[in-house]
């Protein structure tokens, strides 16, 4: 399961928001446990990874991806255009906006599905208006104190597509 949202994740960040309306899983498929997924697009303002500076995709957006099980995936997409940095952690239940307050667990960095988390302790919040201007803000660290973090302004509201 990890595996195939990892790998249709990282494709759907290289194409852009226009694929999230063109991805329509199979509904009621056991591999699908979706809950929600949500684009934003707009301009990663800064990037850390273990704590040094990293570079965003600069044509990518985030995606958000939300489970049935409230486990909830921000990844951005980094500049070579293959790697990418995920935040997973336990997102508001219900119809909450996913990232109205995401406790983050872990991290994972780079290309393989299967690569190792990072056990990791932070939160991702997007402020902002509704219509508006919207700035989403993730921040983690690790037991050995390296930083993760992620700052991106979003141009309006992110494009939700529901399960």
């Amino acid at each position: 399961m990890m595996k195939t949202l990892a790998s249709t994740a990282a494709a759907m960040l290289a194409m852009g928001s226009a694929s999230l309306a063109a991805w329509q899983p199979a509904r009621g498929s056991d591999d699908v446990k979706l809950d929600l997924i949500a684009a934003l697009q707009g301009r990663c303002t800064a990037l850390t990874i273990a704590g040094k500076p990293g570079a965003c995709n600069p044509k990518g957006g985030v995606l958000v991806t939300r489970l049935k099980n409230n486990r909830t995936l921000v990844m951005i997409g980094m500049a070579d255009g293959k790697s990418a940095l995920t935040f997973v952690g336990e997102g508001p239940k219900g119809d909450a906006e996913p990232l109205a307050n995401l406790r983050v667990s872990r991290v994972y960095v780079g290309s393989d599905p299967n690569a190792p988390h990072i056990e990791a302790k932070g939160s991702c919040k997007l402020a902002g208006e509704a219509g508006g201007k919207r700035t989403l803000d993730c921040q983690a660290t690790d037991a050995a104190g390296a930083r993760y973090s992620l700052e991106f302004e979003g141009a309006g509201a992110p494009e939700v597509q529901r399960f």
